[in-house]
């Protein structure tokens, strides 16, 4: 395979091939989470998410915590411009 040229604009990549044909395959990822140990004390990966169960891979994972700690902040930065904006 030859890739002539690779142009990334915008969050968007152009592939310009060479001669020869391309084949693109997408698999799953093959990350896993592992168990991690804090002070001793060892945590699981989560088998469940606000008490369904569910099969999480690292990417999935992520994409939940990143989630969680983005309307977090979200309520956080409400919470303090309430303090400063009365009947907010």
């Amino acid at each position: 395979m030859h890739i002539k040229n690779i142009e990334m604009k915008d969050g968007i990549m152009k592939i310009t091939p060479g001669e020869t044909p391309i084949k693109v395959e997408l698999k799953p990822s093959k990350a896993a989470l592992l168990p991690v140990t804090n002070r001793g004390t060892e945590f699981l990966p989560p088998s469940q998410h606000q008490g369904a169960q569910k099969e999480f891979g690292a990417f999935s994972a992520a994409d939940s915590g990143f989630e969680y700690y983005q309307r977090y902040l979200e309520n956080l930065d409400k919470e303090q411009r309430s303090l400063f904006q009365p009947g907010v």
